[in-house]
């Protein structure tokens, strides 16, 4: 296996790790939906990293959906989460981690709605590119 592809492949066992917990907590009464979020930013965040480095590309020690989006570009094929999405979910890699701040703009359905598109695209994108999840 080459190294960008067994990489690849590690980052997204940690994204599918991320995404098993957002199975677990998403519907717990005592979770706060900035818990959830938090987990969804980080799967998403891992898959842009695993698709990056599966196709060769570098990029710089950051949270950001979107710039990470804007690197990836088209090399994986269209992008399922706009930048609307992407804007959104952001705030959760920090802010509503370590803050007070509760999400009012996003419920828990449509979190799951945008994950779950998102992992269905990165992983198909990434077995394209002979990584193995």
């Amino acid at each position: 296996m080459r190294p960008a592809v067994s990489e690849a492949a590690e980052m997204a066992r940690a994204a599918e790790r991320d995404w098993e917990i957002i199975l677990v907590i998403v519907d717990a009464p005592t979770i706060a939906i900035s818990g959830v979020c938090f987990h969804v930013q980080q799967c998403i965040e891992k898959y842009y990293k695993a698709l990056l480095t599966a196709h060769g590309q570098s990029f710089e020690r950051t949270h950001n959906l979107s710039a990470l989006a804007k690197k990836l570009g088209g090399l994986a094929g269209t992008q399922p989460l706009d930048n609307m999405a992407l804007s959104t979910i952001n705030p959760c890699a920090v802010a509503m981690r370590y803050g007070d701040e509760e999400i009012e703009i996003v419920g828990r359905d449509w979190l799951m709605d945008k994950t779950a598109e998102f992992r269905t695209w990165a992983r198909a994108a990434l077995a394209l590119k002979g990584v193995e999840i």
